[in-house]
């Protein structure tokens, strides 16, 4: 997902609307937010403010039986 870093997302879809959680990591800079798109398109993003308190990560999909989805770059 991230050259010289990593990330994960959570996305959760209702209708044509996807709410994307997200944390990333890269070489200088670290994101992490809440993304909006309806049918495939950004509305809106919120970013963090802070520091995010907790990852979503491997860890926690293997937990919940999470299954893997590919396709979203970080705003």
């Amino acid at each position: 997902m991230c050259a010289g870093g990593g990330g994960a997302y959570l996305r959760l879809l209702n209708g044509g609307y996807s709410y994307v959680l997200y944390t990333g990591i890269g070489r200088g800079w670290e994101k992490e937010g809440l993304a909006l798109k309806k049918n495939g398109h950004l509305i809106k993003n919120f970013e963090g403010k802070s520091s995010a308190i907790s990852e979503i990560g491997s860890n926690l999909f293997e937990k919940y039986h999470i299954p893997e989805d590919e396709g979203f770059d970080i705003p």
